[in-house]
């Protein structure tokens, strides 16, 4: 057995820092004087070089099984999960790198067991998470051993560990589950996954009725829109319990800022109860799911991207991988004024807007609402807005940077003018788009459509509930429009697509007219399935390969 902890491979910290420093324009560890440094910030070819240089010195690292081990071993100590930019280039460094050996990824297994600090515990189950997920299959299981089911599902049965060591570890054994073997293993586990889970749900339901954010009327709407859906009665029983006044307008005044009634502890309380509700739900006890009534709008799990984790009500959104994951409402507007809330349970990048049925979605691509002619978008890292997939920033920055836990996002639509104004708690901060109300819009409508990055987690009120920030302009709730999708699984039809092109997704030169067999995946040309022993999307040892023809 290698000494783990004597791995050393130099500059594996320094090139780190200088991917991490130059995408986020600060200054460059690596730079001989400020002066070169200023110049390379100042030139976007320049850093685009840079960046280009410092990536390809990390894939040289990592191409080698020292090289890897370290980068693991770095990332441990230098990944920030709360810092959108550091998730997205870890992934990006491990996607990019030459395939590990299994020896490699054994290395890699046993140095993860050696952790002490409390941030390195959730790098730990970050990077489980990502390497799980990257290579389930074969490569998963010789990563796995019982040893890390021990560890992950101990993390849920802590009491005192920090809620954020506890949704990452949760992350991992989902991971690891998506390798058919390990999740009889998880399942199995003589811990007992299904118990911990359902443990950890009623606590944080208990902990979430005896908060005294209860008390807040902000929380107490948002806290209905977490509820299943029950329909008027049940919303204006609570009301009436708690003392609050139910207005006829469906607004009820808000405190300035829901940051001051809503702490972070509350936030991650909200977050881990829907978490686990998710993981039951779909991963690891699906049988137990419970069939709800449904709003009149919601977001629309027919319309969405593979990795959307949808509340049973489906007006709570969170994304757990590393890419950008979107999902279209089941109604749009052609014509009037509409209005819908967007309450931020996390503060990174989401693009919150709206767009028409044509919208693309691509989540390696990093494409979603705002990134195409079909919509446009409020950005809540950057505080602007996307159209077009240019950035349209305000002309007076009064938000002082970007939104926070808590912050509630309102977006007007005025279909007739061909405005669209977004509002911060309330405030109106210059961000308004114009857009043009041509005939094929009209035609379309307009969707309510949300984007998110890596770990991020909304509630959408579409106005069966009270608004948190009632606007001054004369509007409609989203969910009195007329055009719903009938039914959830109706999607109009639409020309199929292949974004790939004809081409070998591979070389780019050759048809791509092999279907690789046990596996059945496609899009791979004749001569670079031949060099193929394991199909790169699974990793399944590839037994037989057989050449299609499109008609």
């Amino acid at each position: 057995m290698h000494n783990i902890d004597a791995v050393i491979y130099p500059g594996v910290q320094l090139s780190w820092r200088r991917v991490i420093s130059i995408a986020q324009n600060t200054p460059d560890p690596a730079a001989i004087d400020n002066k070169l440094d200023d110049e390379v910030n100042d030139n976007p070819t320049s850093r685009i070089q840079c960046m280009g240089r410092a990536l390809q010195n990390m894939y040289t690292i990592t191409s080698q099984e020292e090289g890897y081990v370290a980068f693991i071993s770095t990332m441990l100590q230098e990944l920030k999960y709360n810092c959108p930019v550091s998730m997205t280039f870890v992934k990006h460094i491990i996607d990019f790198s030459e395939i590990p050996s299994k020896r490699t990824i054994q290395r890699a297994t046993v140095l993860l067991f050696k952790v002490t600090a409390e941030n390195e515990r959730i790098n730990q189950s970050i990077l489980w998470s990502i390497l799980a997920r990257k290579f389930a299959g074969n490569l998963a299981e010789a990563m796995w051993r019982d040893e890390i089911g021990s560890v992950l599902i101990q993390s849920l049965l802590d009491k005192d560990k920090d809620r954020m060591v506890k949704i990452f570890a949760l992350l991992a054994l989902e991971s690891f589950a998506l390798t058919g073997s390990i999740k009889k293993r998880i399942v199995n586990h003589p811990l007992g996954l299904i118990l911990a889970l359902n443990q950890n749900l009623q606590e944080c339901y208990s902990l979430l009725s005896e908060s005294p954010m209860i008390n807040s009327p902000n929380l107490t709407l948002v806290s209905t829109l977490r509820r299943k859906y029950t329909g008027k009665s049940f919303y204006h029983g609570l009301l009436k319990k708690l003392k609050i006044k139910i207005s006829k307008k469906p607004v009820v005044d808000p405190p300035p800022t829901l940051l001051k009634t809503m702490p972070d502890d509350w936030s991650g309380l909200m977050q881990y109860q829907h978490c686990l509700q998710w993981s039951l739900n779909n991963i690891f006890n699906p049988s137990s799911v419970p069939s709800i009534p449904l709003p009149k709008v919601f977001l629309n799990p027919k319309d969405c991207t593979s990795h959307c984790k949808l509340s049973e009500n489906c007006l709570e959104i969170r994304n757990d991988t590393f890419y950008l994951e979107s999902a279209r409402a089941t109604a749009s507007v052609d014509s009037g004024v509409w209005y819908y809330e967007v309450l931020l349970l996390t503060n990174g990048v989401i693009q919150i807007g709206w767009g028409t049925k044509k919208c693309v979605f691509l989540q390696e691509e990093g494409c979603g609402v705002g990134d195409d002619p079909n919509g446009f978008a409020f950005d809540t890292y950057r505080s602007a807005i996307w159209a077009a997939s240019e950035v349209i920033y305000p002309r007076t920055q009064r938000n002082n940077g970007h939104c926070k836990i808590g912050d509630v996002l309102g977006s007007l639509l005025d279909m007739d003018k061909g405005l669209c104004t977004f509002f911060v708690n309330g405030q109106d901060l210059g961000l308004t788009v114009q857009f043009q109300t041509s005939s094929k819009r009209r035609m379309m409508g307009l969707f309510p459509i949300i984007s998110l990055t890596s770990h991020q987690h909304v509630i959408v009120n579409f106005g069966e509930q009270p608004w948190l920030y009632q606007p001054n302009i004369r509007h409609q709730p989203m969910c009195n429009s007329s055009h719903y999708v009938m039914e959830v699984v109706k999607k109009e039809e639409e020309e199929e697509h292949d974004w790939d092109g004809p081409l070998c997704t591979l070389c780019f030169s050759e048809p791509k007219d092999i279907v690789l067999f046990p596996c059945q995946h496609k899009g791979f040309g004749k001569n670079c399935a031949k060099l193929l022993e394991h199909c790169p999307l699974c990793r399944t040892k590839i037994d037989e390969r057989v050449t299609v023809c499109k008609t």
